[in-house]
């Protein structure tokens, strides 16, 4: 349901600061925006736009790349992040796995959104736009978007100088995932490099681990195709003090989900790490909390089962939306699926071919 003009936006409390909706209308269509009531005229602001569907490292990777790119300027920043409406999506590259809020939900979430567009037609973006939002530029990765028609998405932009492209990160894509969730391979891409500095630069400042060091929060799962219940869920152990992850290894997460979790383990820790509530994680995390490990991290509260003493319990929240549910609507409508990936395949297989180096923006 479309929130009423000026009412706050359900995306507030992810975002960590009051927003409210508005409608715009450019020439694309019409869009909802949710901004602050009062808009900081000293900060770069720069608009990044996407589908989001199956959020995976490479998304969060473009939205912190975005921040990158406009803190280089020294000045406060604000990251804009739009979603493309999933009608949009449908005509233009096939169904989506997740509904418009679910991929709100999990974009806002991150650590460098300020303010979000969603019901984004798939068109055009020009100048018209980019100056109702106040944005100084736009943001994109090397790979050229076309929209109805065969014209660039960002050409305006371009033609005026306020575009600016980043790396699209390598080795993982929506269509991979739904490859390995239709059970085909996905060996048209490298798979994602997990890097040191790709890491420390989709984690928190060290100043946020050091928060609240006396009341640690823990839970841990598998969080394998990462969505909006497990950001319920973090936010939820969040509030209890500083929240540290416990990411379990493939192994462990096989055992628990009682299959193969789609995502490998690099991959799920590079969707909790850019979370703004996560003040560290928990590489290859036991599937069992000791008293030793409760010590070492000076745990206070776990969010889940834990029956040792002096150590405060929550149950988990009933999340909005699981990975089982993901999966079902992916076979549900399987053929739809395998239609669409077999266009976006091509088409992320002439993108690779003639792939030249762009170097990523770091901290």
């Amino acid at each position: 349901e479309t929130p009423a003009m000026g009412e706050a936006s359900p995306f507030s409390k992810y975002v960590g600061a009051e927003l409210e909706c508005h409608q715009l209308q450019f020439r694309g269509g019409t869009c909802l925006w949710h901004r602050p009531p009062a808009i900081r005229t000293d900060a770069v602001r720069v608009f990044i736009n996407g589908c989001f569907d199956l959020v995976h490292a490479g998304h969060f990777n473009a939205i912190r790349q975005a921040h990158q790119v406009a803190a280089s300027c020294g000045r406060a920043v604000h990251v804009i992040v739009g979603v493309h409406s999933s009608a949009a999506i449908l005509l233009r590259k096939g169904p989506t796995t997740m509904t418009d809020t679910e991929r709100g939900v999990v974009v806002a979430a991150s650590r460098w959104t300020s303010e979000l567009v969603t019901e984004l037609p798939y068109t055009e973006l020009g100048l018209d736009l980019l100056d109702m939002l106040h944005a100084d530029f736009i943001v994109h990765g090397d790979d050229v978007v076309l929209v109805a028609g065969g014209a660039g998405m960002f050409d305006e932009a371009r033609s005026a100088q306020r575009l600016r492209i980043v790396k699209r990160t390598e080795g993982l894509s929506t269509t991979t995932l739904l490859s390995r969730m239709l059970g085909g391979q996905s060996g048209h891409l490298c798979g994602i490099l997990a890097t040191t500095q790709r890491l420390l630069d989709l984690g928190p400042d060290p100043s946020q681990r050091q928060r609240n060091p006396d009341h640690v929060v823990y839970v841990a799962g598998d969080w394998d195709l990462f969505n909006a219940g497990h950001v319920d869920v973090l936010w939820h152990a969040a509030q209890f003090g500083t929240l540290v992850v416990g990411i379990f290894d493939d192994a462990i997460a096989e055992e628990v989900l009682g299959e193969a979790p789609i995502y490998a383990l690099m991959e799920r820790v590079m969707c909790v790490l850019p979370m703004r509530c996560v003040a560290d994680v928990i590489l290859g995390a036991p599937k069992i909390v000791t008293s030793e490990f409760v010590a070492a991290l000076n745990i206070k509260t776990v969010i889940g089962r834990c029956d040792m003493d002096g150590v405060h319990v929550e149950p988990p929240p009933i999340p909005s939306i699981s990975r089982l549910e993901l999966i079902r609507r992916v076979r549900d409508s399987r053929g739809e699926y395998v239609v669409r990936n077999e266009t976006c395949i091509a088409k992320e297989q002439s993108y690779v071919s003639n792939k030249s180096f762009v170097e990523e923006s770091k901290k």
